[in-house]
């Protein structure tokens, strides 16, 4: 959630007053890295969050909407986006998409204990039933490919990187390889703590739904887990915590015995994931260039843009791969 495209306090004033509603105060939101946004509030004091969708379409965006609405009727705490008196819920400012959503109650945990890690792993696995029930009401029109299709950005990246590194992709590569059947559903992509609030100990939102797709599921837990259950700043995994969620997660939903055995190969992959994601804005920012990475923009700020170090995910690589 970094800001990439700077609006003035006209210009939200403006947007706002499309909802009927008048502002009082904004302030950017720099944590994350794939659209601008902005905390914002009115004159009664209610709070709101003002996302700017740097890199999706109209239509991704409304879909996107769609998809909010429909996890909130199912129970699901997200943010659904705000409708004008006219009932249009995505609009444009400077020609990109942009909603308002109600700012939910919590904090992101910061240092996740065994109640919290179970508490996801079960919260995920209602995410992914509540899905699949969305999926079999054809509530959603067009299910995009999920953001875990890591491979063409390994391939963009091969040249920019060392020769260690390349191999240590290359491992990662073979040791996923014989699993690349496993079952698929649609997934979040992206469940960092920064993406999740509690308030009193309770899961009370959601965030970021932009990397939803398809894909295969138990990429989306690997995702999750690596950030809940590692003992940060080391990114060894806590016995503890890794056990916690995964029997939240499968009392819910169980997985296969193939995906049991897949796991260890899938915590690899989700961190090759983000390092390579982290290391191409890294290289983009350092060359003042874009080398095809759809993250960064030629408007962009860098004061206003949460560098995150991609040596902290390769050694996540290392770490998965060696078993810990």
């Amino acid at each position: 959630m970094s800001v990439y495209t700077t609006l003035s306090p006209a210009e939200i004033a403006a947007f706002m007053a499309g909802y009927g509603l008048t502002l009082q105060a904004s302030q950017p939101i720099l944590s994350g890295i794939e659209n601008s946004n902005w905390f914002v509030s009115d004159r009664a004091g209610r709070q709101y969050v003002l996302t700017l969708f740097e890199h999706r379409g109209m239509t991704e965006v409304q879909q996107l909407a769609q998809l909010m609405h429909q996890l909130a009727r199912q129970g699901i705490p997200v943010a659904e986006p705000l409708s004008t008196a006219l009932g249009i819920t995505i609009h444009s400012l400077q020609g990109k998409p942009a909603q308002l959503a109600p700012r939910l109650k919590g904090s992101h945990p910061q240092t996740p204990e065994n109640a919290i890690c179970r508490q996801m792993g079960a919260s995920l696995a209602a995410l992914h039933l509540a899905f699949d029930r969305i999926e079999q009401e054809g509530q959603l029109t067009v299910i995009p490919d999920g953001g875990l299709q890591w491979d063409g950005l390994a391939q963009r990246m091969h040249t920019c990187v060392s020769q260690d590194d390349r191999e240590l992709l290359m491992q990662v590569f073979d040791h996923w390889r014989p699993n690349a059947d496993l079952p698929l559903g649609i997934v979040h992509s992206d469940l960092f703590r920064d993406n999740v609030l509690f308030d009193q100990g309770k899961l009370s939102g959601i965030l970021d739904f932009s990397e939803w797709g398809r894909d295969i599921r138990l990429l989306d837990c690997a995702v999750a887990i690596n950030d809940f259950c590692s003992e940060w700043p080391a990114v060894g995994l806590n016995p503890q915590k890794f056990s916690a969620f995964c029997e939240g997660y499968q009392n819910l939903l169980p997985w296969t015995a193939e995906e049991n055995t897949a796991l260890p190969a899938a915590l690899a992959v989700a961190a090759a994931r983000f390092w390579l994601s982290r290391l191409a804005i890294q290289l983009a920012i350092q060359v003042g260039s874009q080398p095809n990475n759809q993250h960064v923009t030629s408007d962009q700020n860098p004061e206003t843009i949460l560098r995150k170090d991609p040596e902290e995910m390769r050694a996540m690589v290392v770490s998965r791969l060696a078993g810990h």
